[in-house]
Parts: structure tokens; C-alpha cells; sequence
């Protein structure tokens, strides 16, 4: 779970019996479940970089032959 406070944001393991008494804490503003990044989303991320990489070289190819 990812439990933040007004200074501190902590990626800590929580038992679900625990999750009530972190909810009633009156010095946690936020808990969330931890997300991991979907390999889809690391693919997608990857293609669209590539896509500008490429988009730069053909630009820079063609300014040179100015």
C-alpha cells in the first residue's frame, strides 16, 4: 500500500485487518494499493518513444540536407 501523511509517502505491506485502523489515523490523509506499470503500458511507452526518436533523425536528416 502506498500510505501518505502530510511529509511522508510510504510504500509499506499492510495485512488486510490493518487497513481500518490506518483509515481511522487521523495523520494518514491517503492510502492507495500499490500499481505496478502492465507490461502493455512499458510496450506502448516504448513505441511512442521509439516514434519520436525516429521523428527527430528524419528531421534532422532532412534540415542537413539544407
Amino acid at each position: 500500500m502506498i500510505i501518505e501523511t502530510d511529509n511522508t509517502t510510504e510504500d509499506k505491506f499492510v495485512d488486510i485487518d490493518d487497513l481500518l485502523d490506518l483509515a481511522n489515523n487521523d495523520t494518514i490523509k491517503n492510502i492507495r494499493a500499490y500499481r505496478k506499470i502492465l507490461n502493455k503500458e512499458l510496450i506502448i511507452i516504448g513505441l511512442i518513444a521509439l516514434a519520436v526518436i525516429v521523428m527527430v533523425l528524419i528531421i534532422l536528416k532532412f534540415l542537413k540536407r539544407k
